[in-house]
């Protein structure tokens, strides 16, 4: 939804093909990043203006060429020192996964978190935070 005032919001479709669950947004280098996901897949969404979104990294034609690479449920977005940073989690594996894009727009390949041991981390982690 876009407001000009905080008071009133207009609703403005990102994507008409599927139910989306949008968890969160920021803005950074004019853009605006968007992060969600949908039953089967994750996905990362762009605006310039709020309005008009382009789906980037994690759509359907991704997904079906490396399936196991988009299944991740995408929680939390932000923009810090000049990089855009997502974090989700991967359901079948209960594994965290974090990608990176330095213009929003090009994303790298979702890296598993993991301990200083190299495990996988398995706690549900739905949110990041910068630290200087």
């Amino acid at each position: 939804m876009v407001s000009t005032d905080g008071t009133n919001w207009t609703t403005h479709k990102v994507e008409s093909s599927a139910t989306y669950n949008w968890t969160d947004i920021t803005y950074g280098n004019g853009l605006f990043v968007m992060v969600g996901y949908t039953s089967s897949y994750g996905y990362i969404a762009t605006s310039q203006d709020g309005l008009a979104w382009t789906m980037r990294l994690k759509t359907e034609a991704d997904a079906e060429a490396s399936p196991r690479n988009y299944s991740i449920a995408w929680h939390d977005v932000i923009f810090n020192n000049g990089t855009f940073i997502a974090v989700g989690y991967k359901a079948y594996n209960r594994g965290n996964y974090v990608t990176t894009s330095s213009d929003g727009i090009t994303w790298t390949t979702p890296v598993q978190l993991t301990d200083e041991n190299g495990v996988g981390i398995t706690a549900n982690i739905n949110g990041i935070f910068p630290m200087q």
